[in-house]
């Protein structure tokens, strides 16, 4: 590509452009630079990793990550992130849930460093990824909620802890369609955004970091706050969301209380 390397700042223009020569030689089928991350959004830091992708016409010549270091005017090595991706492979993306966004819809945020004509009219500009939001599963947090009780009841700390960071992650899905829409960016934002929900269990802002092991604790207390998001939780839902998993037999299951007698509740 001859196409001159957009700025990325605060990177030198004449690094970006080392890094752009670099891996369009490793795939010579390149017709596009993006940018991924902290720098295609205008938020990078000092020791920010520098998370680029080559969109390839076809398939690319390797599909693992590369990465190396680049020296920073500063002399601390800037860690470069290197993917390939075909066109078809990186719209496919756009159908996918993203796996950091707990259950929520995500964007995985990209700009073009550099790219033909044909490469923007593919993929848009910016050439960013929406991802849609994980499938709400009732069944998935119930049975998690219940291998607490029974690793609580046998005095195994570990899982106890372990099982309640799996019933976290499916609380934000869970309370998405009954509180305003949002999209989320990154890990972080997804975690402030289900902290912040208007629409949430009363224990809500307690008991989700104790759940997912961001609050110092001990075992009885997180399987106390586990029990507590269970029992909140099934009530919103049977209130504002009975539907909130189309699995045949939950909403009855949740309308009648089955679930919480099967949780002891």
């Amino acid at each position: 590509m001859t196409e001159h390397a957009a700025e990325v700042p605060p990177l030198p223009r004449e690094l970006v452009r080392r890094v752009v020569d670099r891996l369009t030689s490793m795939e010579p089928e390149t017709i596009a630079v993006v940018v991924r991350g902290s720098y295609a959004r205008g938020l990078a830091e000092e020791g920010s990793d520098f998370d680029v992708s080559a969109i390839t016409r076809a398939e690319p010549a390797a599909a693992d990550w590369r990465t190396w270091f680049e020296p920073l005017p500063s002399g601390r090595p800037l860690h470069v992130s290197a993917g390939a991706h075909s066109v078809e492979s990186w719209l496919s993306y756009r159908n996918q849930p993203a796996e950091w966004a707990l259950g929520l819809p995500g964007i995985t945020v990209a700009k073009f460093v550099t790219g033909t004509d044909e490469a923007r009219a593919a993929l848009g500009d910016p050439p960013s990824n929406p991802h849609p939001p994980r499938r709400a599963s009732l069944e998935d947090f119930v049975e998690a909620i219940s291998k607490v009780r029974r690793a609580a009841a046998r005095g195994d700390e570990l899982a106890v802890r372990w099982r309640a960071m799996a019933a976290a992650r499916e609380i934000p899905g869970l309370l998405r369609d009954v509180n305003p829409p949002l999209r989320v960016h990154d890990r972080l934002e997804a975690l402030r955004a289900a902290l912040e929900f208007p629409v949430a269990p009363e224990h809500q802002r307690h008991d989700f970091p104790v759940l997912l092991g961001l609050r110092p604790t001990d075992a009885a207390r997180v399987r106390e706050s586990a029990l507590r998001a269970a029992r909140e939780l099934l009530a919103l839902l049977r209130e504002r969301n009975p539907h909130v998993d189309e699995q045949p037999g939950l909403a009855e299951a949740l309308l009648d209380g089955t679930l919480e007698r099967h949780l002891g509740l």
